[in-house]
């Protein structure tokens, strides 16, 4: 019975193991390294894939909504998704960092009109950046937001929402 432990010890030790010299191969560890346009791809990495197909996906109040306009732009200091149709008009403000991550979604350029009515106070906002690639000027990510009105119970809750490699 020890022989069988003192084996099943050694073969522990021996495969949870791992040697200091071995390094990570960094255009396959998963992350964005210095000079890859995006994650395991580019600068010293192999090319990244160019078949980019721009999309906007997003439900507002719990339906799934197109929209005939959509650009996502860089204001010289902030990062503005802008959404229309003939409905309604959603600006979203990311802020001034365009880095991979998550994030809380700025009030100043953000707003909402539906119908024509003014939707100004943003709540439970939030987005994270999941691609840029700033040589390309591309982007994606995902989002989500509430806008409401002083003195009313409506709101509009944007839910799922994602953009997949818009170009700025």
């Amino acid at each position: 019975m020890k022989c069988i432990l003192v084996i099943l010890f050694t073969m522990l030790l021996i495969f949870s193991c791992k040697k200091e010299d071995e390094q990570v191969d960094p255009c396959q560890n998963g992350f964005l390294d210095t000079g890859e346009q995006s994650p395991d791809c580019g600068g010293n990495c192999p090319p990244c894939d160019e078949n980019f197909i721009s999309s906007l996906y997003l439900k507002i109040n719990g339906i799934s909504t197109s929209f005939s306009s959509k650009s996502l732009s860089y204001t010289g200091t902030n990062w503005i998704l802008s959404m229309s149709n003939d409905t309604i008009d959603i600006n979203l403000d990311f802020g001034t960092n365009g880095n991979i991550g998550s994030y809380v979604l700025s009030n100043l350029y953000s707003n909402c009109d539906y119908f024509g009515i003014n939707y100004p106070v943003l709540n439970d906002a939030n987005f994270a950046i999941s691609y840029h690639d700033t040589i390309n000027n591309r982007m994606s990510g995902f989002f989500q937001a509430k806008f409401s009105r002083p003195g009313f119970v409506d709101t509009i809750r944007i839910t799922n929402g994602q953009f997949d490699y818009y170009i700025y």
